[in-house]
Parts: structure tokens; C-alpha cells; sequence
């Protein structure tokens, strides 16, 4: 927990073999008590961290460019976080803002907010339960 802790804090931007002098074992070590116990390599957990920072200073703050955003959490270039969110989500990062539209993952850095998915996506028990109430 610590080190998610210590990662989110970094916006992301951290080389793991910080994470692991952290820690205190070897760096390999690290990475294999990281992938027991978590399920997923401590690079994906920076890479996961600074996709989501990224989308949280964009909607935070919209008139930015995704350049600034980009400079801000470490990334080489906008190319390099195009390639990230290209990796992570399949899309470019203007393409994840819209879609999420107002359903927005929670997030350390803003408010939650509720997000209210049509029937399909919905819980059915649910759904069945607001129509007995309706009827």
C-alpha cells in the first residue's frame, strides 16, 4: 500500500528502482513480491497512475493542452502519453475524455461523481425494483 501510496504521490513519474530502494529488498525481489501480491508489475501500476493524473488535470482544468498536461507528469512528449493511453485504453487521450463524458472513474485528485449507466449496464435487480415502483 505504501508503495501505491508513494506512486500516486509522484503523479506516476517514478522509476521503479526508487520504488524498490524504498522498500528495502533487491530491485527483482521487488517486482516479483510486487506481482505476488498485487497481481501486475510496478511499472503498469506508474503507467495506470499517470494515465488516470492525466485525465484528472484535464478535466480539472479543460483549456489546458494535452502538451502541458503531458510536461506536467513526466512524460517525454505528448507522443509518449498518446502511446500510453494508446497501450492502456486503446484510444488517444482526447478520444478516453469523451467517451467517459460524465461518467468519470473515481479518482484520488477529484470529487466523485455519480454516474447513472442505461439498463444493460445497470444492476437488473435494481432496474426490476424501480419498475415495481413505478407500476
Amino acid at each position: 500500500m505504501k508503495t501505491a501510496e508513494y506512486t500516486y504521490r509522484r503523479n506516476g513519474a517514478i522509476r521503479i528502482d526508487e520504488l524498490a530502494n524504498h522498500s528495502g529488498p533487491s530491485l527483482r525481489q521487488f517486482e516479483r513480491r510486487f506481482v505476488t501480491d498485487i497481481g501486475f508489475t510496478p511499472k503498469l501500476l506508474a503507467r495506470i497512475t499517470r494515465f488516470q493524473m492525466a485525465l484528472d488535470t484535464k478535466r480539472r482544468v479543460p483549456a489546458r493542452s494535452w502538451m502541458s498536461v503531458a510536461h506536467q507528469l513526466g512524460y517525454f512528449d505528448q507522443m509518449h502519453m498518446i502511446r500510453d493511453f494508446q497501450s492502456l485504453s486503446g484510444s488517444t487521450p482526447g478520444e478516453v475524455l469523451q467517451q467517459s463524458g460524465a461518467c468519470q472513474p473515481w479518482s484520488l485528485a477529484l470529487p466523485m461523481v455519480p454516474c447513472h449507466l442505461p439498463y444493460p449496464y445497470a444492476d437488473p435487480g435494481k432496474q426490476a425494483l424501480r419498475e415495481q415502483r413505478h407500476s
